[in-house]
């Protein structure tokens, strides 16, 4: 065995031949006569010592097959050979290997805790402990965790689009060697919208907010300004004017919420939050619902006024 960082003129062994002949005839010169291609190695003729000429590298080639010769110096000769067998001993030499440059991963804010977000891969050249590799992250995290033997990065706490829209997380993978390599990534994670949030319609400054009288006509065009924390746009009622029906008394906001609302041209009861951002003008006062809701997501919600 021959470590594949030993220096160059390290003896790998010494082969040794008997002649039972005396003088010439018993005296023995060695030379590698088969194995020995790409010229790794060389052997001293008299004593028999064998050593490497290059540096060796296991992930080229992992073990050679040499034949050595020794020969008397008689004349005629007489020669005898051996089979000499090295094999090349890894070293931790090279660092684990990512099979990406960078991982990017979209998820939707709603994915359920505990779910795989991206799985990393490594790979090591190197066998044995050297070439075993585990996954770690970098810092400690409160989103994310890395199970480090599969290298799947598992979200632990809930997203939330409108608070953060993209995380960028480092990955570690390392090899078990003495000492150990590592190598990083950078994972992106980037977090899609979910319609989770109602519109919001807000009071222009002329309209008092905290009490608006039955009756009270107002132009959702021209004076409500509609907002929703989602990336959502909105529909409204045919750009009509609506009549509020009924309020409910709210210390906090100065009047509540659930408003029913009418549309004049129609006479009907508005209802929204309908999938896809439909709206329903649907007969009757009794059905309530708000004057603006998403006009796309898989499910649209309804929203009211605010101060």
């Amino acid at each position: 065995n021959v470590s594949e960082a030993a220096p160059v003129d390290v003896t790998v062994l010494t082969v040794m031949a008997v002649d039972a002949d005396v003088g010439l005839n018993g005296e023995v010169t060695y030379a590698i006569v088969g194995g020995n291609e790409d010229r790794k190695f060389d052997i001293n003729r008299t004593s028999g010592s064998l050593f490497t000429v290059v540096s060796l590298d296991r992930e080229s080639i992992d073990g050679y097959d040499l034949t050595v010769q020794a020969s008397d110096n008689a004349i005629p000769s007489r020669q005898g050979t051996v089979r000499v067998t090295v094999a090349v001993v890894d070293v931790n030499d090279n660092s684990p290997t990512f099979n990406q440059s960078e991982y990017k991963a979209v998820v939707r804010e709603d994915l359920v805790v505990g779910s795989i977000v991206v799985k990393v891969s490594a790979a090591d050249n190197d066998i044995g402990s050297n070439g075993e590799i585990s996954y770690k992250l970098a810092s400690n995290n409160t989103l994310f965790a890395l199970d480090p033997l599969t290298g799947y990065l598992l979200l632990i706490d809930s997203l939330d689009y409108e608070m953060e829209k993209e995380y960028v997380v480092t990955v570690l993978a390392y090899d078990h060697g003495i000492p150990g390599l590592t190598a990083d990534v950078n994972v992106s994670v980037i977090v899609s919208d979910v319609n989770d949030n109602p519109p919001f319609v807000v009071l222009p400054p002329g309209i008092p907010g905290d009490y608006i009288e039955h009756g009270t006509a107002i132009d959702i065009a021209d004076q409500l300004n509609v907002t929703d924390v989602d990336e959502q746009s909105l529909t409204f009622i045919h750009n009509a004017t609506v009549r509020i029906l009924e309020m409910e008394e709210s210390s906090a906001r100065g009047f509540g919420l659930p408003c029913a609302f009418i549309d004049d041209s129609y006479k009907k009861v508005v209802s929204c939050g309908l999938h896809n951002g439909a709206i329903d003008l649907i007969s009757g006062s009794s059905t309530h619902g708000y004057v603006a809701v998403d006009s796309r997501g898989l499910v649209s919600l309804s929203g009211g006024y605010v101060q």
